[in-house]
């Protein structure tokens, strides 16, 4: 079984380029030239990381089917999300960008546990979505329901895929959330539906859904996404996790941690742009409703990175904890 998210793991290919680039990205014109960093640094300082808030006195309310929960905070929103392996995400950025910001979704991948063995030619993945996003999720397949049980404490759904050839589309429904991906022939009866969905055993919560590998393998890697309307899709990992990936020059300073500009890729594009707090490493690749559907030319990507850079300079917070 493989699961498939080309745009996400497009996203990860073109963030792992930056660890065969030695060097600073040549930046672009104008205030992003900050971003570049001052070149390689040994025994590179620490920046100072603000990342208190003021006071909590605030009401929190649940929007989106328990993904995604906002406060405010002396103008300022709050969202988090519940991970895999049971730590917590956390951002506030400027209460400007409410209602901007769609659902917490996850990419999770695990390798068996094993001693003296390559194992990452067995690694696998699921994706995680909250519940509400079941029909897009059937409709992006162009599924046609082919069967369903229950499993663990959920249910299991399991669709024949128009969309994708040779392909069936499978998850598995909590209460509040879903994990589902792409299965593929030979591998991809129900026997084998239910062998990968039981590799783990799976606890849905309101706050985000939580998986136990016990000792059959380990968590290889974990990736949340919430995009934001007009900004961009930002990816969220553990700094500590993803250590090997902090460039060793120093970046930008923000309120909560540095900020660096990253290669375009193959794809082209407006450059994204990765801000590294203590506990948490923020990614976000520029994107625009305004400009889907038209030529888009290279001041619209810069134009894209520069917002970018203006919401990731403006986080007052970016958390991993657990």
């Amino acid at each position: 079984m493989v699961s498939r998210i080309d745009a996400i793991d497009a996203d990860i290919a073109a963030l792992d380029t930056q660890r065969s680039a030695p060097d600073p990205v040549v930046p672009a014109a104008g205030r992003l030239e900050e971003f570049s960093g001052a070149g390689p640094v040994t025994g590179r300082a620490q920046v100072p990381l603000d990342t208190r808030l003021s006071t909590l006195h605030c009401d929190v309310y649940h929007i989106d089917a328990g993904v995604n929960y906002e406060s405010e905070i002396a103008m300022t929103t709050v969202t988090s999300v519940r991970t895999v392996d049971d730590a917590r995400v956390t951002l506030a950025f400027a209460d400007a960008y409410r209602g901007q910001a769609s659902a917490w979704t996850g990419h999770v991948r695990y390798t068996p546990r094993r001693t003296g063995h390559d194992a990452t030619s067995d690694l696998w993945g699921l994706e995680l979505a909250p519940l509400s996003s079941y029909a897009a999720g059937v409709a992006s397949v162009g599924g046609r329901e082919r069967e369903r049980f229950a499993l663990a404490g959920g249910e299991v759904v399991v669709f024949d895929c128009a969309d994708v050839p040779d392909a069936r589309w499978a998850a598995w429904l909590g209460p509040w959330h879903m994990a589902h991906g792409l299965f593929y022939a030979p591998q991809w009866d129900s026997v084998d539906i239910i062998e990968t969905f039981s590799r783990v055993r799976w606890q849905d919560t309101p706050e985000g859904m939580v998986a136990d590998a016990g000792r059959r393998y380990d968590l290889q890697r974990a990736v949340y996404l919430l995009p934001v309307a007009g900004v961009g899709t930002r990816l969220v990992e553990s700094s500590r996790r993803e250590a090997d990936r902090v460039p060793a020059w120093r970046g930008f300073s923000g309120r909560v941690g540095e900020i660096w500009r990253l290669p375009k890729g193959n794809s082209g594009g407006p450059e994204p742009l990765m801000l590294v707090s203590d506990s948490a490493l923020v990614t976000i690749s520029p994107w625009s409703e305004a400009s889907a559907g038209r030529g888009v030319t290279s001041a619209d990507d810069a134009r894209l990175t520069e917002k970018a850079a203006d919401f990731l300079s403006s986080l007052e917070r970016a958390d991993w904890q657990g």
